[in-house]
């Protein structure tokens, strides 16, 4: 079996900065056993775990940007060029070969996964996969392209905020941020800013997946909305996205600038559902309530057996919290009853639903029987267990509530 050896970038620390030596100083700092160059002026980049296949470049051809051409070989001595741009300045940025078998029918596809640089320290990566036995590559489908074709964004800009909104596989979801937090927002979501790409073994068969960023902004500045996995199926036509196995996109738990949703306005800050918070931050934001209660449920509660309930009564303003020690209190519900309290995006008790409707586009007419225009309700949900409900009485905001559904 042939025995390649893989080139390793030599780093050198130097105070606090980093030296990446340059190719002809990275040869000369191999001991001859441990040579990166191989023969002919080729330098070993990624070889399979079996040793079947490898990937190298030509020393000499490299640039300040790396290298433009690489070459595929087997260990049956067949070689395939490529015109793959090539980064080979950090360990982080090495190629991987994996063989695997794909499609089901006994004989492995050669995955072939490049990483790119991106700002700040991060990459992304292009994945490519090979035929084994003549080494013709087959074509993979962009998945950010199909996720910006088959996907419904748009970010909204506000005076104070920014809203935005994806639809994807049959889910919405929506985020509000600091209008300050970037400079150029952009109109819609990127998904072509980041990918990460892995092969996933199962007894039943292999897939290659690839996880793509939701980004936010244009330019250097970017924001991660979330990431969406995306699943590949080999057919005759290549490597296409399986629409079957399309994931729901995973929102980014917290994101800088985030204004929360489900909050109100309160001493410069937000108080939002299912917050954590003691007693002492409660009164540092709206000072002491007009009165206050705590209570334990008991077996007619059901699940919530046990739970302690305090509520807490302000000019304006009710909030509800649950805890299930009686120590740390979580927000459940908040309602607002005249316009000292704002929600997070500014609306308030006395506006009118044209309002309403500008700050929140997506919000819905509540299907609880009174109709528009003048007596109704509205309501945000981005899922069963939280929402905002807001009670319009002659055209107006009468009240606002906030809910969360414990389970």
């Amino acid at each position: 079996m042939t025995k390649w050896k893989i080139a390793i970038p030599i780093i050198i620390l130097i105070g606090a900065g980093l030296l990446i030596l340059s190719q002809a100083e990275r040869e000369s700092a191999f001991s001859e056993s441990t040579a990166s160059k191989d023969k002919d002026d080729q330098l070993t980049l990624a070889v399979t775990e079996d040793e079947r296949f490898r990937l190298y470049v030509t020393p000499s051809l490299e640039d300040n940007n790396g290298f433009s051409q690489v070459y595929v070989e087997s260990d049956a001595g067949k070689v395939q060029t490529f015109n793959w741009p090539i980064f080979h300045q950090s360990p982080a940025l090495e190629p991987t070969l994996e063989l695997v078998d794909l499609n089901n029918d006994g004989v492995d596809e050669l995955v072939v996964i490049l990483r790119y640089p991106l700002e700040y320290g991060t990459h992304s990566q292009v994945a490519h996969v090979l035929n084994t036995t003549n080494l013709t590559e087959i074509p993979v489908q962009d998945a950010g392209e199909y996720l910006t074709q088959n996907t419904k964004s748009q970010i909204a800009k506000y005076d104070d905020h920014v809203l935005v909104k994806l639809n994807s596989n049959g889910q919405s979801y929506e985020k509000a941020f600091d209008s300050k937090q970037m400079a150029a927002w952009g109109d819609t979501i990127d998904f072509n800013y980041s990918m990460n790409y892995k092969v996933v073994t199962c007894p039943l068969e292999n897939r290659l997946c690839v996880t793509v960023d939701a980004v936010i902004g244009v330019g250097a500045d970017k924001l991660k909305f979330g990431t969406i996995d995306v699943y590949y199926a080999l057919t005759e036509q290549g490597m296409v996205v399986d629409t079957d196995r399309l994931g729901f996109l995973a929102l980014e738990s917290e994101i800088a600038g985030e204004i929360p949703l489900y909050a109100i306005q309160a001493g410069g800050n937000y108080i939002a559902l299912w917050d954590r918070d003691s007693a002492d931050n409660l009164v540092a934001l709206l000072g002491e309530p007009i009165a206050e209660s705590t209570r334990q449920l008991g077996p007619e509660a059901d699940t919530f057996d046990g739970t302690y309930i305090r509520e807490l009564t302000y000019d304006g303003l009710e909030l509800k919290l649950a805890s299930g020690d009686g120590e740390g209190f979580y927000i459940i519900g908040i309602r607002v009853f005249n316009d000292r309290y704002k929600t997070s995006l500014g609306i308030k008790v006395g506006d009118t639903t044209q309002q309403v409707e500008a700050i929140y586009p997506s919000i819905e007419v509540a299907k609880e029987g009174r109709e528009p225009p003048d007596n109704f309700a509205y309501i945000l949900s981005e899922s069963i267990a939280i929402g905002l409900l807001i009670d319009i009485k002659d055209g107006i905001v009468n009240e606002m509530y906030f809910e969360y559904l414990m389970d």
